[in-house]
């Protein structure tokens, strides 16, 4: 068995069925595919058991909800291709995905092979500038600076054996997992090789329709955050300076700001001040060169070192949304789509 292919599914019978297709119809035929039912309340479970009976390789295992991390973990334990690939429920693989993929495995090697990818949200497709980039050279080394832009476990192939041998595993947070389990990886990867083909395609909902977990943000998911924020500078901790400073800007721009403090209407007065006062201690450890980019690119929230509260935003709005008329089942869609844009000052 050449790979293994796990992909967790909870509640997806609306969408599932699609991303199986993407992977039964690539043409390398050399691999299982593993899913992992977490619990799902809907037909799931019944439309993978219906797939399991027209394919062998197909083998469906059922758990409690326990969550995305600990399904892939349940998974690995399962698996026993050379490789492992890991495939989201709601996602696609491109056609020959795999051909491209093994070429590089029989002619390069690699103890990770990393891929392209693209995103699409209903409205726009684009494809991953780092991503392309990162796979510009045929091999990388583990404190490549695109990494830390591409941490997701989705567009890349993994040595079982070390998986195995040093007990890789992800970690049961709910954010930043894949990162995580990426960098654990990477402690322990001696030949990183590149693919440069579009291999996976990820599919991000539109704002008012998105379910996922970081559409849901809570302060429950930013604690989650913080733990594996540390976890990932304690696993790169000797990776440079040059890297230690880009890892702290990403925390910065991606996740404190991007993710959180732009997204501050979600939270109650004491997580707004808790995130508030995250960004502006994390600040001073930003290089110069980042400062001024994090700076430039935050500031409608951010000035002088100091974020804009909640206050500020509501006496100086920097737009006034009027509703002339609206029914009670539009109401809340309305306002978590506004939740969920990254303008806050309205």
């Amino acid at each position: 068995m050449y790979l293994s292919v796990i992909m967790p599914v909870y509640n997806g019978e609306k969408g599932v069925a699609e991303s199986i297709e993407s992977v039964l119809a690539q043409s390398f035929r050399d691999y299982e595919f593993i899913i992992v039912d977490d619990g799902s309340t809907d037909r799931t479970g019944q439309i993978l058991e219906e797939y399991a009976k027209k394919d062998e390789r197909i083998k469906v295992l059922h758990q409690e909800n326990q969550g995305v991390s600990a399904a892939r973990n349940y998974a690995m334990e399962q698996a026993a291709g050379k490789y492992i690939a890991f495939v989201d429920a709601d996602d696609l693989l491109l056609p020959e995905a795999f051909t491209h993929m093994h070429q590089i495995a029989v002619t390069q090697g690699g103890t990770m092979i990393v891929g392209q990818a693209e995103r699409i949200d209903g409205v726009s497709r684009y494809e991953f500038a780092t991503q392309k980039r990162m796979t510009q050279s045929i091999r990388i080394r583990k404190d490549n600076l695109n990494m830390l832009y591409n941490m997701t476990c989705w567009l890349r192939w993994f040595s079982r054996k070390t998986i195995m041998d040093h007990d890789i595993r992800f970690p049961l947070n709910k954010h930043l997992s894949d990162g995580v389990f990426t960098y654990r990886f990477l402690k322990h990867a001696d030949n990183i090789t590149t693919c440069p083909h579009l291999i996976y395609t990820y599919r991000k909902d539109l704002a008012i329709e998105n379910k996922s977990i970081t559409g849901n943000i809570s302060p429950e998911l930013f604690r989650n955050t913080l733990i594996s924020m540390k976890m990932l500078e304690d696993l790169t901790q000797d990776y440079g300076k040059e890297f230690r400073d880009t890892l702290n800007f990403r925390f910065m721009q991606t996740f404190i700001s991007g993710l959180y403090y732009r997204k501050l209407w979600k939270f109650n007065k004491e997580g707004q001040k808790v995130i508030r006062a995250k960004m502006e201690e994390l600040y001073p450890c930003l290089s110069e060169d980042f400062r001024s980019r994090f700076d430039e690119n935050n500031r409608d929230i951010f000035r002088e070192g100091k974020a804009i509260t909640v206050r500020e935003f509501i006496k100086k709005p920097l737009i006034t949304i009027a509703v002339r008329k609206m029914t009670p089942d539009h109401i809340r869609p309305f306002l978590q789509c506004l939740y969920d844009q990254n303008l806050p000052s309205f």
